[in-house]
């Protein structure tokens, strides 16, 4: 991949047919070094614990390490403590807060 290549990436799945539907890639750099940036992981919750989401980390892993990614961001609401602990469980650590202000 080149350098020019490497700018910005974002990585959207779906489920078709019991079957992981890759769609747009997304990333980002940072430091000069490429990340894999999930802005959302939801899962429905009829279609929770049934591996699905492990699934789509693990293809979201093998997707990042193929382009050389440093590492996987992800982000979270604070009230998802369920999601939260799947991400630990997965191997994510958690290392930042967000802070947002509603001006409209």
């Amino acid at each position: 991949m080149s350098d020019s290549q490497k700018k910005k990436y974002c990585f959207r799945a779906r489920i078709v047919n019991h079957r992981i539907d890759q769609h747009h890639l997304f990333g980002k750099t940072e430091s000069n070094k490429l990340e894999m940036y999930i802005p959302e992981l939801i899962i429905a919750e009829k279609f929770r614990r049934l591996g699905i989401g492990r699934e789509l980390i693990y293809h979201c892993t093998k997707l990042a390490k193929q382009n050389n990614c440093h590492r996987i961001r992800l982000e979270s609401g604070s009230q998802r403590m369920e999601a939260h602990e799947f991400y630990k469980t997965a191997g994510f650590t958690q290392r930042a807060l967000s802070f947002t202000k509603n001006i409209a």
